[in-house]
C-alpha cells in the first residue's frame, strides 16, 4: 500500500510540475505577444492620426475652394492654414 501511495504522490508531483511549466510557458508567450504587438499598435495609432490630419487638410481645401469659387484661386497662405 505504501508503494502505491508513493507512486500516486510522485505522479501528482510530476503532473503539478508539468502544469507549472506549461503555465510559465504560456505566460512567457503572452508577454512576448504583448511586447511584439506594442510597436504595431503604436504604428497603427500614428497611421490613424496621419489619416485624420489628411482628412482635416482636405476639408480645409474644400472650404477654401468653395469660398474662392466665385472670387478666384486660393492663395498659398490660405491653403497652409
Amino acid at each position: 500500500m505504501d508503494t502505491s501511495r508513493t507512486v500516486i504522490r510522485e505522479a501528482a508531483r510530476t503532473a503539478a510540475d508539468e502544469q507549472a511549466r506549461a503555465h510559465a510557458a504560456l505566460e512567457a508567450q503572452r508577454a512576448l505577444a504583448a511586447h511584439s504587438t506594442a510597436p504595431l499598435a503604436a504604428s497603427l495609432a500614428v497611421d490613424a492620426r496621419l489619416e485624420a490630419l489628411r482628412c482635416e487638410q482636405m476639408e480645409k481645401l474644400r472650404q477654401i475652394s468653395g469660398e474662392k469659387e466665385a472670387g478666384g484661386k486660393a492663395t498659398e497662405s490660405e491653403i497652409g492654414q
